[in-house]
């Protein structure tokens, strides 16, 4: 992961005593620049929606010579969230979306989650 690339996008205000942070693992071997933007787009209407204090960490590895390494991209998002002492990290999937049904989820503090084990809760 030499040409490691952090995005960070957060609002300009949020008045919340919750702080959650999003991790997002991207690589433009997988991923296309519109999908990229249609997350970024999407979550951050979605996070405003929610009231809460939030910033998107977008893990970005550019070296095409490489496959993906979700798990390294997340923890290094984990690192950086952790330094801010966020009370929630999600950790999404780009392709994810999600609606209004799931703000709930986003709302509860739990320290750590993934937006694949939200989705699986509401499947049970």
């Amino acid at each position: 992961m030499k040409e490691l690339r952090t995005i960070i996008i957060e609002p300009i205000d949020t008045y919340s005593d919750h702080k959650v942070a999003i991790v997002a693992a991207y690589h433009s071997k997988y991923h296309s620049k519109l999908q990229l933007d249609k997350f970024i787009l999407h979550m951050n209407k979605f996070m405003n929606d929610t009231n809460l204090e939030y910033k998107i960490f977008i893990m970005e590895d550019n070296d095409s010579k490489l496959d993906i390494n979700i798990g390294k991209l997340f923890n290094a998002g984990y690192e950086l969230a952790n330094r801010e002492n966020f009370d929630q990290i999600i950790f999404h999937n780009i392709h994810l979306l999600p609606n209004k049904n799931l703000l709930l989820y986003y709302k509860q503090k739990i320290k750590e989650k993934t937006i694949n084990s939200i989705l699986h809760s509401l499947k049970s």
